[in-house]
């Protein structure tokens, strides 16, 4: 899990650094399109954090749009993120 430093001691700040780095993990490829995400344990253990912020991070992940969960198969990034896209007509 390169990349994620957690610098803030609360739970809050954890979890919405935690869902950034997984965000930008999904944005730039790293984790593709239909793929899965790291498990809870494997996040909790290799970043030393606990099991509730992993669950609130991916909580708001999947309230963007970007990664849902399936019951035993844990959480897959989104086919068709949803994006905030001005229509076309608004652009001029």
């Amino acid at each position: 899990m390169s990349g994620f430093e957690h610098s803030q001691p609360t739970e809050i700040r954890q979890y919405v650094q935690l869902a950034s780095w997984l965000r930008e993990e999904i944005v730039s490829g790293r984790i593709p399109l239909g793929g899965k995400l790291p498990g809870e344990e494997a996040l909790k253990h290799s970043l030393g954090i606990d099991r509730s912020v992993v669950r609130r991070a991916v909580q708001l992940l999947r309230e963007e749009g970007l990664v849902v969960t399936r019951h035993g198969a844990g959480s897959l990034v989104a086919a068709v993120p949803r994006l905030q896209v001005a229509p076309r007509w608004a652009a001029g």
